[in-house]
């Protein structure tokens, strides 16, 4: 429930920095789009003036009426007073001829006429260069030309400003959402973390419980068997309290892990060493079923892991591939170092269900591709769930892929 905490936290921190984020991006960009429709307006009417927009504040009089208005511009007295803008003029050759800047201090005729050549050189009529926005005018007489510049430095600044405030207080809302959240995670979590204490008591529980009748069952079947001699009654009875009690010691393991976490002991072990004795007890079944066994262990490979719980590992997975492989198929166990420090561990067999086989499924509790399996070969779906469990404890992955009829189980620590 700790990781299910954080997890929901982490989705909780994420969505709110995405919403916020996107709610701020969206205003910011509006404005920005605002800002520049709102220059290129002015940078327009000062060349429907030739450039010198206190010439004629009102253009031939209905005209510029209707620039202003179409502009959504508003000018009186003061408002040229406030622009800061200056014009180049230029001949056909791109030469300077003239400048005007009586209404900006920052700039004189020499910056004017730099600013002029980067304009040209990059090839746009209209747009930002530093902290100017730029329009370029070719008269109809291809001697005259100009570049208006219109100054916003103000208010690029102001967006700046405005961008590094909005990510500001996206952080600290998604920050204060996710406070939020945290706070009230654990009243809403707990009737789950009930619900779950008492699923695995119950478990424990009735494993416990199971296990004395079955203890009887088995008793009973031998004394049976030991007066009345062998019948198949008494066997199946005999092999279905087996599978019974090894299906109670699965769902055990599984409880206790859950309950213990990752607070096992842990020691330097040779997983190759280990692996190696695995493989030879289940060696006789691969033979009997005339499976092409291929065996590749890298010697001498450590693992800091607890020994009990890679055995069972190694168990599962090798047991795993001696039930499923196909008669006269293949199989294969592989051990050996990623990059010269990660070990890699494959167990594969060849299997007429692979191709049908859920992979994302395989490791769920009961998963099964064909429910006659499991009177056919034993299992009861719960070994690879344990399997995933004691990998992820050893904080590693483990993953199945089927490809051309055979499957392979992956873990990498």
């Amino acid at each position: 429930m700790k990781k299910l905490r954080m997890k929901m936290l982490a989705v909780a921190f994420a969505s709110s920095v995405i919403v916020f984020l996107t709610m701020a991006m969206g205003l910011y960009f509006t404005l920005v789009s605002y800002n520049a429709h709102h220059a290129d307006s002015m940078t327009k009417l000062i060349s429907l003036s030739d450039g010198n927009l206190s010439s004629s504040i009102v253009i031939a009089g209905d005209e510029g009426d209707k620039a202003l208005s179409q502009y959504g511009i508003s000018l009186n007295d003061d408002s040229l007073f406030r622009l800061r803008y200056f014009t180049v003029y230029l001949d056909k050759d791109n030469r300077v001829t003239a400048t005007m800047t009586d209404h900006i201090a920052s700039v004189d005729e020499d910056m004017a006429a730099n600013l002029s050549s980067a304009v040209l050189f990059m090839g746009k009529k209209v747009g930002y260069y530093m902290e100017y926005r730029y329009r370029l005018v070719e008269k109809e007489d291809p001697r005259e030309k100009y570049i208006v510049f219109l100054d916003c430095h103000d208010t690029l600044y102001t967006q700046r400003d405005l961008l590094f405030r909005i990510l500001f207080v996206t952080i600290f809302f998604a920050f204060a959402v996710m406070l939020v959240f945290a706070i009230f995670a654990r009243k809403i979590l707990e009737p789950f973390e009930r619900n779950q204490r008492m699923q695995k008591q119950f478990i424990t529980d009735a494993s416990h419980e199971l296990k004395t009748p079955l203890a009887v069952i088995d008793a009973n079947a031998e004394v049976l068997k030991y007066k009345s001699g062998d019948n198949e009654w008494v066997d199946n009875i005999t092999a279905q309290t087996k599978k019974m009690a090894r299906l109670i010691n699965q769902l055990l393991v599984l409880a206790r892990m859950e309950e213990v976490g990752e607070n096992f002991e842990k020691e330097n072990l040779d997983l190759s060493q280990l692996l190696t004795g695995v493989v030879s007890r289940f060696e006789e079944v691969f033979v009997q079923k005339g499976v092409a066994f291929d065996i590749k262990i890298t010697p001498e490979i450590m693992i800091n892991a607890n020994r009990n719980q890679m055995e069972n590992l190694c168990e599962i997975l090798v047991e795993n591939a001696s039930k499923y492989v196909t008669e006269g198929g293949s199989a294969g166990v592989s051990l050996k170092l990623q990059g010269g420090k990660k070990p890699v561990m494959t167990v594969s067999n060849s299997c007429e269900d692979a191709e049908h086989m859920d992979c994302e499924k395989i490791f769920e509790r009961f998963y099964r591709t064909d429910e006659s399996r499991t009177s056919s070969t034993g299992g009861h779906g719960i070994g690879l769930s344990i399997a995933r469990r004691i990998v992820e404890q050893h904080r590693g992955t483990i993953y199945a892929s089927a490809k051309e009829g055979v499957i392979t189980f992956t873990v990498r620590f």
